[in-house]
């Protein structure tokens, strides 16, 4: 955004419909009290993308409280990258069917979404965009609206609508920049005895498509409260923080008696074990 006097204003919300990202910004980036809400909806998959359509961060203090796994270990076809690093289940999005978004080809590369509502208006904001295209053929809807509401002078809140529509399960997942499970409230997890998130039998970095087998560790509650929160505890693993003592993020998560959650899971996953990447 560039203000009256042809500078940029780093303290400006951003629509940018051609990249494919909406940022919702609170804050000064000159006194470092600026956080954002962003939504990408750009490039799906293709030779450098991943299949992260509709995936939300959240940056406050400096951090990145919500980050992405790291930059793969290699650029080349394995599995691990294919399944893990750009699978959509280690991206904070739905998961359809228990299957990743659709790769399109390199030369489909730059297909992006559709931007619908964006406003920068005060105590308001609004970013809206829907992205069909990530699961063409299963999905009518595939829209996520996120809206940034401000509390008081120094509390600012994200509302999350995601709006699915087609197929037959949906997997919100989420992650946080944090090394242990939240403290939570309304669910009480049970320990899964062996393998990963794809089931007791199949063991780590088994070669399954969805990439579940790269979740592990496992705790399971089939039975959760309607509503329930998460709280995280922050891990500042490039210590930009003189003191990061003390940083959460909690998620509150709301259903309707009409539709429930079903189930409710805890996990650990790797970053890809590269130079600058957490443990």
């Amino acid at each position: 955004m560039i203000d009256e006097y042809g500078a940029y204003n780093v303290n400006q919300s951003e629509l940018l419909p051609g990249y494919g990202q909406a940022l919702l910004k609170w804050g000064s980036a000159s006194d470092a009290t600026q956080g954002l809400y962003s939504l990408w909806f750009g490039r799906l998959a293709g030779a450098h993308g991943n299949r992260n359509a509709l995936d939300m961060n959240i940056f406050a203090y400096g951090l990145n409280l919500s980050p992405s796994l790291g930059y793969p270990r290699t650029a080349n076809d394995d599995l691990v990258r294919h399944q893990w690093e750009r699978g959509t289940v280690s991206r904070n999005t739905v998961v359809i069917d228990d299957t990743s978004q659709i790769n399109y080809s390199h030369l489909d590369q730059y297909v992006n979404t559709n931007p619908y509502h964006y406003e920068d208006a005060g105590r308001v904001k609004v970013a809206d965009a829907e992205a069909v295209k990530a699961y063409e053929g299963t999905a009518d809807t595939y829209r996520r609206t996120v809206v940034s509401v401000q509390g008081d002078d120094d509390t600012y809140y994200a509302v999350d609508f995601f709006h699915v529509i087609g197929g037959s399960t949906h997997l919100y997942s989420y992650h946080a920049a944090a090394l242990n499970y939240p403290v939570s409230d309304g669910v009480e997890t049970v320990k899964q005895k062996s393998g990963t998130y794809a089931g007791e039998d199949v063991p780590f970095a088994a070669s399954v498509a969805n990439g579940y087998s790269y979740l592990y560790d496992v705790e399971r509650d089939d039975d959760p409260e309607r509503n329930f929160y998460l709280d995280y505890t922050i891990y500042d693993h490039n210590n930009v923080l003189v003191d990061g003592h003390g940083l959460h993020l909690r998620l509150n998560m709301l259903s309707t008696e009409e539709e429930p959650f079903t189930e409710v899971s805890f996990a650990k996953g790797r970053p890809p074990v590269k130079d600058g990447n957490p443990d």
